[in-house]
């Protein structure tokens, strides 16, 4: 099978053109050939197309020289070969030049031989050429992604000497390529964080622990600081020299999230814990005040015995109070939130800050403009940002500067977010600031832990900024610190903003404890201390009272007696039936009995509706003898 050839002859004897032709037909080439003598008609005749230049040496105004110069200049990786035919020397300059081969016009026999090797010789060329090119395509890839990768990448040879760092590695270790080509790895890795510069360096070649593994390691920056380090390891071989890459990723910031994953989860731990404790102290709670209450306004007691019973009522309120923050912590306890703005309510709140807070020092309130519109519990915000207040007093014996800053964040996927746990959306971010000592740098990840305190033990229980902490969630909203030694602590609150304007302003009721004129009160609780003393409380107020355990005791005893009885008092949570679904059943039976609800717990949104319906309100355990008096009377005047 014949081969074809498109050959380009430059040649001024026709006769020798002919004799290569049939030669190379010979040869076992199917020809596609032109013939040209001159330098102008080469010229316009040179393709990329073309598979061989055979040329004559010696013409009347050109040479194979020249030719081959001009078909180098050209770029053109063409076979050529050289027929002349008896000026050797000349010829060999061609070889030197680039040539593929010259032959003696009358030893034309090697031609086939010759043209055939040149074809050759060309393939060769170009599979390298490709793979050459093949290699440099990939090379500025891997280049492309190495140094965009955010890992650190570096190439060591078998020895540990660097031979490649990327941009990732230069960022985080300090070192510039400059500095780190050619430099040992070792070094710049310890086995523990605590390793000195002398300690023995993890093993990074091939006698070492580490390849084809991962392993978690101390990386040691440029000035020397350390930090942890995701260390991965492979072995190749390129050219019989043995090399390792190696991929290291920082972890300080991963190391961070994981703490404060272990700190949310303690802390939601410890506040289930206590939250679940919390109520069964609000019973207790709220039969000790009541009966205390109901000794000072009943017996003629002398000095001493009244001295005795106000200790025990106001150590039982201190214990109600604890139990509150408790309760806030734990996210447990009852709102009752409503859209607020934020700016006059600070305005408010700096008006009832104790004298010791603003004699010494300056009170600020930083906002652009008002309608910063928040839903809350203003009792509840107030208390948590109180307790940032007198946190702040403390820190600044000597007086200084204590700022709330307000200012609404608009955040989009794209953005970095000033807090890990924002979603993208709107957020109303309420500052905190004072200018005192500032919290020691260890003690930041504890702060929101219940008990924990940096004061004195008589000083403080350590629930002030649980409290806080609890408040915040429990409102959707989110908190965070930032305090540095002598330089002040700044905490950040993030709330979501309320979708409806501000309530017009609440009206008061009096909080003087009112007498009934003998109507009867459905006391449901399963707590029979509790149940016992607010039905003698009330009945002291010139109520009468019945009893229930619980939900379908209370049912039974509506069902029997529904016509005199004016109020029903239950708490929220009680086995078999607890307060919601004795509303429920009342309702389902078309009994419309005015229901209050007790409770330690959150009221949910089920309740709330229940709420907004006008038929239940509710009391927060402990229970006061005033608070009790106040809401069974207004519950009774909105019945009238």
């Amino acid at each position: 099978m014949s081969t074809p050839l498109r050959a380009l002859i430059l040649e001024d004897q026709p006769e020798d053109a002919e004799l290569m032709v049939l030669e190379l037909s010979r040869a076992g080439f199917d020809l596609d050939w032109q013939r040209v003598e001159t330098k102008a008609d080469y010229e316009a005749s040179l393709d990329p197309d073309l598979d061989i230049v055979l040329a004559d040496y010696s013409l009347p105004q050109f040479d194979a020289l020249q030719a081959l110069i001009l078909l180098q200049d050209r770029d053109l990786d063409l076979p050529f070969i050289v027929v002349t035919g008896s000026f050797e020397d000349l010829a060999i300059d061609c070889m030197k030049q680039g040539a593929s081969d010259y032959l003696i016009k009358d030893r034309l026999g090697r031609l086939g031989p010759a043209v055939r090797q040149a074809l050759q010789d060309r393939q060769i060329r170009e599979e390298k050429r490709r793979a050459e090119e093949a290699l440099r395509k990939s090379e500025n890839r891997f280049r492309s992604v190495a140094e965009s990768a955010v890992e650190a990448i570096v190439v060591t040879d078998g020895q540990g000497k660097i031979q490649y760092w990327n941009n990732a590695a230069e960022g985080i270790l300090g070192y510039s390529k400059k500095e780190a080509l050619g430099r040992i790895l070792g070094p710049m890795i310890r086995n523990n964080p605590g390793d000195d510069e002398g300690a023995k360096a993890p093993k990074l070649t091939q006698d070492g622990d580490f390849v084809g593994r991962s392993a978690e390691l101390v990386g040691v920056r440029k000035g020397g600081d350390s930090f942890p380090l995701e260390l991965s390891l492979a072995e190749w071989q390129s050219e019989g020299e043995q090399f390792y890459s190696v991929i290291m990723r920082d972890l300080t910031e991963i190391h961070k999230a994981q703490e404060r994953a272990r700190r949310q989860d303690r802390l939601a731990s410890v506040g289930q814990l206590v939250a679940g404790i919390a109520p069964n102290f609000s019973n207790i709670l709220s039969a000790i005040i009541l009966q205390s209450e109901m000794v000072l306004g009943s017996l003629e007691l002398n000095r001493r015995d009244e001295e005795r019973i106000r200790t025990v009522l106001q150590q039982a309120e201190r214990g109600a109070f604890l139990t509150r923050q408790i309760l806030d912590f734990g996210r447990r306890a009852t709102l009752d939130p409503y859209p607020i703005d934020l700016v006059p309510f600070l305005e408010d709140l700096v008006k009832v800050l104790p004298p010791s807070l603003k004699n010494d020092i300056q009170v600020r309130i930083v906002s652009q403009k008002e309608g910063f519109i928040v839903n809350a519990d203003p009792a509840r915000l107030q208390q948590a940002l109180l307790n940032l207040a007198l946190n702040a007093r403390d820190a600044m014996p000597e007086g200084g500067e204590l700022r709330f800053d307000l200012d609404s964040l608009l955040l989009a996927e794209a953005d970095m977010q000033p807090h890990s746990q924002l979603e993208p959306g709107e957020w109303i971010r309420l500052r905190v600031s004072d200018t005192g000592h500032g919290i020691p740098e260890e003690d930041l990840p504890h702060i929101f832990e219940p008990f924990f305190t940096t004061k004195a033990p008589r000083e403080a229980v350590g629930l002030g900024l649980a409290q806080v902490y609890g408040i915040v969630k429990q409102h959707a909203g989110h908190i965070e610190v930032k305090s540095s030694r002598r330089e002040g602590t700044e905490f950040s609150i993030y709330l979501p903003p309320a979708e409806e304007a501000p309530e017009a302003d609440r009206i008061s009721e009096s909080a003087a404890a009112q007498a009934g004129s003998g109507q009867t009160i459905l006391v449901v609780d399963d707590d029979e201390p509790t149940r016992d003393v607010v039905c003698e409380i009330l009945e002291s107020l010139s109520y009468r009272t019945l009893q229930a355990a619980d939900g379908q005791e209370a049912l039974k005893i509506i069902q029997e007696q529904h016509r005199r009885i004016s109020v029903v008092l239950t708490d929220l949570v009680m086995p078999n039936m607890g307060g919601v679904e004795l509303l429920e059943r009342l309702r389902a039976i078309n009994l419309e009995v005015p229901l209050v609800l007790m409770t330690s717990y959150p009221l949910g949104t089920e309740t709330h509706q229940l709420l907004d319906s006008g038929l239940v309100a509710w009391l927060e355990k402990p229970l006061t003898e005033r608070t009790l008096a106040r809401t069974i009377r207004s519950v009774l005047r909105q019945g009238q």
